[in-house]
Order: C-alpha cells, then sequence, then structure tokens
C-alpha cells in the first residue's frame, strides 16, 4: 500500500489494517515453525525429505518478509498522526 492511499484512511481503518497485518504474521510464524520441525524430524530420522514442505518454508518466509515494507510504513503513519 502506497504512502496516498495510507494518508487517505482514517485512524480506525489504519488501527484495523496494523491489526490485520500482525494477525497475518500471527499465522505465518507457527507455519514456518511447525513445518520447519517436521522437515529436521524428517533429516534426522533418515527418511527423504518432503520437498514440498521446504518450498511451503521457503514461500511463508517470503509472504511474511513481504509484510514488513507494510507494517513499517503503517506504523510510520500512526507514529506522524500520533496514534
Amino acid at each position: 500500500m502506497n504512502k496516498e492511499k495510507l494518508e487517505k484512511l482514517s485512524n480506525d481503518e489504519l488501527i484495523k489494517k496494523q491489526k490485520a497485518t500482525r494477525t497475518l504474521f500471527g499465522i505465518f510464524i507457527p507455519i514456518i515453525l511447525v513445518l520447519i520441525y517436521y522437515t529436521i524430524d524428517e533429516y534426522l530420522t533418515g527418511t527423504p525429505l518432503n520437498m514440498p514442505n521446504i518450498t511451503i518454508i521457503l514461500c511463508s518466509v517470503g509472504g511474511m518478509l513481504s509484510l514488513l515494507p507494510t507494517m513499517k510504513r503503517i506504523k510510520k503513519e500512526l507514529k506522524r498522526r500520533k496514534v
């Protein structure tokens, strides 16, 4: 979301957007941790690695990292408005 769109949003909408972004972080983190746990477990037990799990881990990390710039812009806008 670009700066102009963020400036047009009300304080309540910005806070809702911040909560939604934090919720997505809360969804991504457990998914990543559980999949990493099972991938490490597969590696240590000697079973062949499940490549779709590794792909999902990489995509989840990428999805979570793609939220960081949006979160930063939202925080900056809320700080600017002193909310």
